[in-house]
């Protein structure tokens, strides 16, 4: 099947390289020029295990393919993905800005019927959003066309994307077009031969299916969280000891410092007088430090982005007391 996945981030990028890998034609399109052109010369914006092999594999044979022409894109396929980012504002709003910029493009340049699947995170009614902006672009142009929005949320996990996308435990696809769902089920087909994994629902019920999940990893956080404040009130103290810090990235396997605990937590304890000394095993250079001329000497590995983040925390090289 031909596939446009509309922007090259985290969620685009390894939907896209994942597709082309079951055999799929993928179009990928981006408007920034710099990341196209990165990919296209066999470099990869961003670390995730395993992917940059399937992206240069599927590279190589011609089934994955990068552009920053829209039209292209929306000419591509039947089945036109939009990735692109959603950054929360201050208000805890999801920014839209750029999904209903990228459905617009595609009414200007939808030809035939296209079924637009919306796989960024979305409040519930983005789809009604959706639908006008195409319309309105088809209006412009004086033109009629038949076309469909889908809601299919991504639950992929950093550190194991590619894993969860090829061996998915659900697929979420909201749905009120039966010609649409009947595309997406040839879709998704591949990806749930031993058993169905495919959940059928409403557009607005899969956007909330999304928002409940993150709502329950948030949850189990802020229980963590207020374990942490009791223990504080309980009486723990962290003043002049040294922490061992196992990894700096948001999780294993990646080298994603976007609210990485650790950035607060190494804060945190450098602001209550305690020393840290931090390993991460993402790619980069080794460097050796000696907690002080008695204590036995350190080795451990950081990134060029640990590095970075650890400097704009103010992480300082450490001197800990021998054995401590």
């Amino acid at each position: 099947m031909n596939v446009a996945i509309i922007g090259t981030g985290y969620v685009g990028l390894v939907m896209g390289a994942c597709l082309a890998e079951m055999g799929n034609q993928v179009l990928c399109v981006d408007l920034d020029s710099a990341k196209i052109r990165l990919l296209n010369e066999n470099g990869i914006p961003i670390f995730e295990p395993g992917l940059e092999q399937v992206i240069r594999r599927n590279r190589d044979a011609g089934r994955l393919k990068f552009t920053t022409d829209v039209g292209a894109g929306v000419d591509h396929g039947v089945i036109q993905v939009i990735a692109v980012g959603t950054p929360a504002g201050d208000a805890g709003l999801a920014d839209l800005q750029h999904v209903l910029a990228a459905v617009r493009a595609i009414g200007q340049h939808l030809d035939m019927y296209r079924v637009v699947v919306d796989k960024s995170t979305v409040p519930v009614g983005t789809a009604d959003k959706v639908r006008a902006a195409v319309a309105e672009e088809l209006a412009r142009r004086g033109v009629k066309h038949e076309f469909s929005v889908v809601s299919n949320p991504e639950f992929l996990k950093e550190g194991a994307a590619v894993e969860n996308f090829m061996r998915p435990d659900r697929i979420i696809v909201g749905s009120d077009d039966e010609r649409a769902t009947r595309l997406l089920r040839k879709f998704y087909a591949p990806f749930q031969r031993n058993r169905e994994r495919l959940m059928l629902m409403s557009v607005r019920s899969a956007d909330l299916t999304k928002y409940a999940a993150n709502a329950m990893l948030a949850t189990r956080i802020w229980f963590m969280n207020e374990l942490a404040n009791l223990a504080e009130r309980l009486g723990t103290d962290l003043t002049g000891r040294c922490f061992a810090l196992w990894g700096l990235a948001f999780k294993p396997n990646t080298d994603d410092m976007r609210e990485a605990p650790s950035r607060t937590l190494v804060a945190d304890l450098l602001a209550a007088g305690a020393s840290v000394q931090a390993y991460d095993p993402g790619r980069g250079s080794t460097q050796r430090d000696r907690c002080d001329d008695t204590g036995p000497s350190k080795t451990y590995r950081r990134t060029a982005r640990s590095r970075d983040a650890r400097n704009s925390l103010g992480f300082r090289r450490t001197h800990c007391r021998h054995g401590a």
